[in-house]
């Protein structure tokens, strides 16, 4: 997952103020994400793994 595309997901499931809501559904501070955002940290391979997870549940909220 690159930068982009973290913010390009962040977006679209929380709006232009994703960060902090990203963080509390990772569990992490809300300053890492904007690291990876930002391209200061390599985004780890788990990162991707729960969002996959997060978008999902998004979609099945929204079809109940």
């Amino acid at each position: 997952m690159t930068p982009d595309d973290l913010k390009d997901i962040g977006k679209r499931l929380f709006g232009n103020n994703w960060r902090i809501p990203l963080a509390a559904e990772l569990g992490v501070n809300r300053e890492t994400v904007g690291r990876w955002a930002r391209g200061e940290h390599t985004i780890p391979p788990y990162v991707a793994l729960a969002i996959e997870a997060l978008k999902q549940r998004k979609v099945e909220e929204l079809t109940r």
